[in-house]
């Protein structure tokens, strides 16, 4: 069948970048034709500009805008490429707008992701939420994920109306799951997210591996802060490793030879490791699919609840700690939490393998 994938695919984000890419790939072993339906908001793809303010700034000389700015600029440039290029080369991106679908797709996939996240993209009057005048097939959601946000009597209106066009709902979160269902009748499926359905030896790929010589910790924030550093520098002297940091986009903490990473880059850091602080999801993901110890970072800003939906299934909600606790010890018993992330994928390929034909 021909499948679109609608996600957020062109941001500059390492999580939605991999999860995408895997999705794409299992749709094809499935033996599904797949692209992603060219569709983007303009204020997500903003955020991860390589410059902000007026474009003129680039015509500018390096003594005019200050070598420091300057070398900044460059390095957020090459950074922009690296992952524009992952882009252009693993994901199958179709260029025919919204205005055409039926006439390009059997079956539209929407996320995964948080594509039901409207704080991201802007309510509920949008492609993410099914609204697609163009097309008039099936549409169903694959663990689409958000944050809990603040029920209006507006939301009581439209949401309702949005969960009716799908013909089938999967999120990636119980707590999601349970929040839709006073919108919904609908049965509601919790699947795994896209980047565990693939095995490590997939990944293996694509992996780069980091020029490094040093055993290192490997910490990456996306929400960030100085007690969250000061805890990634306390583990690592503690430890007696290097520290390696990435930033989502923001490079104020960021390892200068790290800064530039890509996608595959940013795989590698994390496989090559050896222990891992985050308070990202994804790179919580690839810390089980890798079998790396690793700490999983709580802000305890209300927005902790994907990773520790994703723990509680594993049975590793001990390796959830605050910015003021210890690292976690103790060996993880990777064969189980291995059999446990295999006997869910089989259950998410089935929901796929089930709704789309």
């Amino acid at each position: 069948m021909k499948v679109g994938i609608l996600t957020f695919h062109r941001v500059h984000n390492y999580g939605a970048l991999l999860q995408a890419y895997a999705l794409q790939t299992i749709l094809e072993v499935m033996g599904h034709e797949v692209s992603f339906v060219d569709y983007e908001l303009p204020e997500m793809l903003g955020v991860y500009k390589w410059y902000h303010g007026s474009r003129s700034i680039i015509n500018k000389s390096f003594f005019t805008i200050g070598l420091k700015n300057a070398g900044k600029l460059l390095r957020n440039k090459r950074r922009f490429d690296c992952f524009n290029r992952f882009i252009k080369t693993y994901l199958n991106e179709s260029e025919r707008g919204i205005d055409n679908l039926d006439e390009q797709y059997d079956v539209i996939v929407v996320g995964s992701d948080q594509v039901f996240n409207i704080g991201i993209t802007g309510g509920t009057n949008n492609a993410y939420w099914g609204v697609l005048p163009s097309f008039s097939k099936k549409i169903i959601s694959y663990a689409a994920s958000t944050e809990l946000f603040k029920v209006t009597e507006e939301h009581k209106i439209q949401i309702p109306m949005r969960l009716e066009r799908f013909s089938k709902l999967s999120v990636r979160e119980d707590f999601v799951a349970n929040f839709f269902r006073q919108f919904t009748d609908n049965d509601i499926i919790v699947s795994l997210d896209p980047t565990l359905l693939l095995n490590k030896e997939t990944w293996n790929k694509i992996v780069v591996k980091p020029k490094i010589r040093k055993k290192y910790l490997f910490y990456y924030y996306v929400r960030s802060s100085d007690i969250s550093l000061d805890f990634a520098k306390r583990i690592a002297k503690e430890k007696k490793l290097d520290l390696v940091i990435i930033g989502s986009y923001n490079s104020r903490y960021s390892t200068p030879k790290a800064f530039c990473s890509g996608p595959k880059e940013f795989l590698g850091w994390i496989k090559y490791a050896d222990y891992v602080i985050s308070s990202s999801f994804h790179c919580t993901v690839f810390s089980l699919i890798f079998n790396k110890q690793f700490s999983a970072l709580s802000l305890q800003d209300g927005k902790d609840g994907r990773i520790s939906t994703l723990l509680k299934k594993m049975d590793l909600e001990n390796r959830i700690v605050t910015p003021y606790e210890e690292a976690v010890v103790g060996v993880i018993n990777w064969n189980a939490v291995n059999e446990k992330i295999e006997n869910l994928s089989e259950v998410s390929l089935d929901y796929l393998k089930e709704n789309i034909s």
